[in-house]
Order: C-alpha cells, then structure tokens, then sequence
C-alpha cells in the first residue's frame, strides 16, 4: 500500500501537470454556479484557491454578487474556522502564506449553507486526501453541512485508502 505521504508527493506532481487550468477552473466555476445546492444555499463556506488549485477567486466575486453570504477558512492556532468576506479585499496573507480573511464575523448558522472543499486527490465513491493536516476534517466532524469537492479530472482516482476520521464528500466536481 502506498502511503498518504507518498501520495500527496504523486498528486502535487501530476497536478502540476494539469494543462489548461484557468479554461479548467472556469468550467469547474460554472458547474458549481448551476448547482441546485449552491443555488439553494444563503451560506457559502470556500477556500481561497494556490496557484496549482482550482481557481476560486472568481466564483468568490460571482457568489458575492449572487448575494450569497461568503465565508472563508483562517487557522487559529490548530483549528480552523471561516468568517465572512464582502470582497477579495477582505483577504490578507496568513498562516502557509494562505489569503485569510481579515473580518471578525464567524461562520456559526449550519442551516442553508455548503462547503467548497480543495483537495489534492479525490476518488470515484467522493473520498479526499487533503494536504495532511487535518483542518477540513477536524473542522467538518460532526456538522450537518452539504460538502463539495472540487478538483481536475487528472486527480480523481478510482480508490483511495480512508481511516476512520476521514471526511467524505457529498459531491465531486471536476471540469468533464
């Protein structure tokens, strides 16, 4: 079996590889836009996407003028929590150079809301493999929460190992 540390060292590669990622991210943005969960939802939770990650500033700005309220992660000591933002200008540089969001409103309300969720792997039954430490499980253990993954189609993998604490999704979004 190859191990977790192993496999993200395979997926940083192969995503690095991915070829036409801003036509990608767009299609992935679309999708995501058309979703009947996004749509119902007044609460967004969404990361701020790195340079390798599907894109998610734009869909940021789009959800923003959908009227959705926006939240985004920000790690505090171990943990993370999301607190909203009115624009990308709300953002500033944090732990692991991450944009984090400036504001003090915290993400409290589980009703009407989803999570988009980055990941480095995802597989054909919704399953993640993060970037190791943990956040997004600690964070979404026990909450009632619609959770979208999003990732390009070269890092959806058939299998992969899970344990016990692993989060799975409720959805996988790629570009095909």
């Amino acid at each position: 079996m190859v191990s977790k540390k192993e496999l993200r060292k395979y997926a940083l590669k192969k995503r690095s590889e991915v070829e036409d990622k801003k036509e990608k991210s767009r299609i992935i943005k679309d999708k995501l836009l058309n979703n009947p969960k996004i749509l119902e939802s007044k609460n967004i939770l969404i990361y701020v996407s790195l340079s390798e990650e599907v894109e998610t500033k734009e869909l940021i700005e789009e959800l923003l003028k959908l009227k959705k309220l926006v939240y985004t992660p920000r790690i505090v000591s171990n943990y993370m929590e999301f607190y909203q933002i009115t624009s990308l200008l709300d953002l500033k540089p944090g732990k692991f150079n991450i944009l984090e969001p400036i504001g003090e409103k915290k993400f409290i309300n589980f009703s009407s809301c989803c999570i988009i969720v980055p990941g480095l792997l995802f597989d054909k039954s919704n399953n993640r493999l993060g970037y190791g430490g943990g956040y997004y499980d600690k964070y979404l253990e026990n909450k009632k929460i619609y959770k979208i993954g999003i990732c390009f189609q070269d890092l959806l993998v058939d299998k992969l190992e899970t344990l016990s604490h692993d989060i799975k999704m409720d959805l996988v979004i790629t570009e095909r």
